[in-house]
């Protein structure tokens, strides 16, 4: 069994990709093997989606989505998983989430990690611990 895993989107590009795919902060894979295909992470929003079509990836036919956490880098993209799509996730990746950076001297500045995601539309598969998913 094979397993081909291709980088959506990532934070930097080969120097000879710069003028075609877009890199955002943020993960986006693909994993295929004869049976599956899975989306693990998005990205910050649809950059993802503009690097598929230059790639010639498909994403109508999804196995799963899995999304590793609810920061906005990995699950921005959301919106743009297709209707109905299997999405694995921790219960609580939507929840808020926040970073504070503090020095001594230095006013706290606090950024939301978090974005707010409508998961109606998807079949949410929420797991707690480790999961095998073939």
């Amino acid at each position: 069994m094979s397993i081909t895993i291709s980088v959506l989107l990532e934070n930097r590009l080969k120097p000879e990709s710069k003028n075609l795919l877009c890199a955002k902060a943020g993960l986006s894979l693909f994993i295929q093997d004869e049976n599956d295909s899975i989306l693990f992470d998005t990205g910050p929003d649809d950059s993802f989606m503009h690097n598929t079509g230059l790639m010639g990836v498909d994403l109508t036919n999804l196995t799963a989505s899995v999304l590793s956490h609810g920061h906005y880098d990995h699950c921005g993209g959301v919106p743009w998983i297709p209707d109905k799509c299997r999405i694995i996730c921790h219960p609580m990746v939507a929840n808020e989430r926040y970073s504070a950076v503090r020095f001594p001297g230095y006013t706290a500045r606090i950024k939301k990690l978090s974005i707010h995601n409508n998961f109606s539309r998807f079949r949410m598969e929420y797991i707690s611990t480790p999961l095998h998913i073939n």
